[in-house]
């Protein structure tokens, strides 16, 4: 059967196109070069090979060289490994299978290539590898040879984890690096950290090996002699673990596989979810909407034991924010309920029994393996995962998995009630839902969310019993309070202040992160017709919203965490006009998202207002999903 193809258009923002299977990701150059191959790490949280060399850890603090180092790997020139035809001419040429699996061709002197990058599965079951296929055609009527080097500058080891807003160092890793190529098999390790890869597939040649601080330079050389109208294939499989006997395991158990079946197999996967999703998706938001699911459910959605880490990306920051994750699931709700519901299962076990709580609450990031990152207490970020766990009771006939859980909800309760104001019903945090310090610690929109919060936890304890607190009228003074102390006067209108500390002082402004706020009449807490909520979203897309909006032909609502309008602010406004019976609006936004993706579909974090140049962050699982969502 015929998969589709799609070639993508060089005039959108470029990044390396991404693959995966859940337990392995990478990101491929249309070349077939890789820029990296990242898995779960028990220790580490998460592990990856690399062709660029590691972020110095004294300059983690720096957001400029953290935004430099982010940006120069989703540029051409990054550095990458892998197979590398030595004729100078060849040229490449971008595709996406069924949307999802990098495709590149190529003109290698008189032969014409082609490199298909994926990571498969035996059966069901995930492989934390990579296969590549190459075939090399000789078009002319004279035999033609061609000469190849695999070679690049490795770094293997704990991901970088690149943060803007630094507040959990990792203890610095320093380790050496040994490369050995056996005559068949290269192989690289860092024992010192559990970490280790194969590359089988490669031609025979002399043995060697090398070992000293990463990255390290290797090349192997080959030599492929195709004669006139004839084809040659090469299949690269590539293999992580914690030492070279396992990785070395993994890849001989897949090279003895049929690497064309496991292909196949993946492309009918997809080919079977874009039947389902299309019904709801119109054509020119197709391409956003398939690379958002199959990015998470191939990059994000990292096995862990029994559970599953949602990470927010899985090349510059593969950790895991509660928030992030939440609206991940909700984008992968459209069009495949019963796969979600056990996706759904299988995060809540991660959140509650995996994700580690040493104060109490959840911290404002994580590692895969469950340890804090940031022990910041974000109080949005203590919402999430009690309403992931309200709808699957809602959703699902799983009593077992509820009943298990429910009592981690006390203790939780617990840490949001020690944040109450005196004297008004508002909750205190440490930080905006953009990870910046928030000195009025009265925040508009965590107060929509944790009403929405108690309102749904009321309706389990209904079910089940796990406290004695009244969760109901806690929402109902939660929603007096925000009336009585949130709405404030701004330039001779009423609306709904970002921040107060309840002594005097607000803060007006409106930032791409602050979903609650506009989901306010879906969740109830108020009509769309409530003026104070027009006036405040009015005030959200206008420039008197001060750091959060960006005018231009590309702008839109964004953040002071990162200037420049965001995707999730184009979410936000088409959400926002929907909500309000405004369906040019809703176009005009989802257009604004359709010509600002980059090649592959992908959203970013935030874009130049005036080109519609990615500006930050070209991985970032949230935007695509949230727009899933919205519709």
């Amino acid at each position: 059967m015929p998969f589709f193809h799609r070639r993508l258009d060089p005039s959108h923002p470029y990044k390396p196109l991404d693959f995966g299977n859940g337990l392995l990701a990478g990101s491929v150059a249309p070349d077939g070069r890789l820029l990296a191959l990242g898995t779960y790490h028990p220790e580490h949280g998460y592990m990856a090979l690399s062709a660029v060399a590691p972020f110095p850890d004294d300059q983690r603090t720096n957001q400029t060289a953290v935004r430099a180092y982010r940006a120069a790997q989703a540029q051409p020139s990054a550095p990458t490994f892998g197979l590398r035809p030595l004729d100078s001419r060849t040229t490449a040429e971008a595709l996406l299978l069924e949307d999802a699996v990098p495709h590149g061709r190529f003109q290698a002197g008189p032969l014409r290539g082609s490199v298909t990058t994926w990571a498969p599965r035996l059966g069901s079951r995930p492989l934390p590898a990579a296969l590549q296929a190459w075939r090399f055609e000789n078009p002319t009527g004279e035999p033609a040879v061609l000469e190849y080097s695999w070679d690049g500058a490795l770094t293997l080891g704990r991901a970088n984890y690149t943060q803007l807003t630094e507040s959990g160092p990792l203890p610095p890793l320093s380790a050496n690096l040994h490369v050995a190529f056996d005559g068949h098999t290269l192989s690289a390790s860092a024992p010192e950290i559990g970490c280790a890869m194969v590359v089988v597939g490669l031609p025979p040649g002399p043995a060697w090996q090398q070992a000293g601080q990463e990255p390290l330079t290797v090349a192997v050389a080959g030599r492929l002699s195709i004669p006139p109208g004839q084809t040659a294939d090469l299949t690269l499989v590539y293999a992580l673990a914690r030492t070279v006997e396992e990785a070395q395991a993994v890849a001989q158990s897949l090279a003895a596989s049929e690497p064309e079946n496991t292909l196949a197999a993946a492309l009918r996967e997809y080919e079977a979810r874009w039947l389902r999703l299309d019904r709801d998706i119109t054509e020119p938001a197709r391409l956003l909407a398939h690379q958002a699911q199959a990015y998470v459910l191939g990059c994000c959605a990292l096995p862990v034991g029994e559970g599953i880490c949602l990470l927010t990306d899985h090349q510059i920051l593969p950790l895991s924010w509660t928030r992030d994750a939440y609206f991940l699931l909700q984008g992968l709700r459209v069009g495949g309920p019963q796969a979600w519901l056990d996706l759904l299962r299988r995060h809540v076990l991660w959140l509650f029994e995996t994700a580690r709580r040493p104060n109490g609450y959840w911290g404002r990031a994580y590692l895969a393996n469950g340890d804090p990152k940031d022990r910041i207490f974000q109080l949005d970020q203590q919402c999430y995962p009690l309403l992931e766990l309200a709808e699957y009771a809602r959703r699902a006939a799983d009593d077992a998995t509820v009943v298990r859980l429910l009592p981690h909800l006390p203790p939780i309760l617990n840490a949001v009630l020690a944040r109450r104001a005196p004297g008004a019903a508002l909750f205190a945090t440490e930080e905006t839902p953009a990870d910046d310090p928030l000195p009025l610690p009265y925040h508009f929109s965590s107060q929509i969310l944790l009403w929405h919060t108690f309102r749904q936890l009321s309706t389990l304890n209904a079910r089940w019993s796990f406290t004695s607190l009244d969760l109901d009228g806690l929402a109902e003074s939660i929603q007096t309070a925000v009336r009585g102390s949130l709405v404030a006067e701004h330039r001779g209108r009423q609306l709904f202040a970002y921040a107060t500390d309840l002594q005097g002082a607000y803060r007006f402004y409106h930032d791409a992160n602050d979903f609650p706020t506009v989901l306010a009449p879906r969740w109830g807490f108020c009509p769309a017709t409530d003026p104070i909520w027009r006036t405040t979203m009015d005030f959200a897309f206008s420039p008197d919203n001060i750091g959060g909006y960006y005018p231009g032909p590309y702008g839109g609502l964004g953040s002071v965490h990162t200037p420049g309008p965001w995707p999730l602010g184009d979410v936000q406004e088409f959400l926002y006009a929907r909500l309000t019976g405004d369906m040019s609006r809703a176009q005009a936004a989802l257009a604004r998202l359709v010509a600002t993706a980059c090649w592959d579909g992908a959203l970013p974090e935030a874009r130049d207002e005036h080109t519609g140049a990615v500006r930050s962050r070209h991985w970032f699982a949230w935007p695509g999903a949230a727009l899933l969502a919205a519709g």
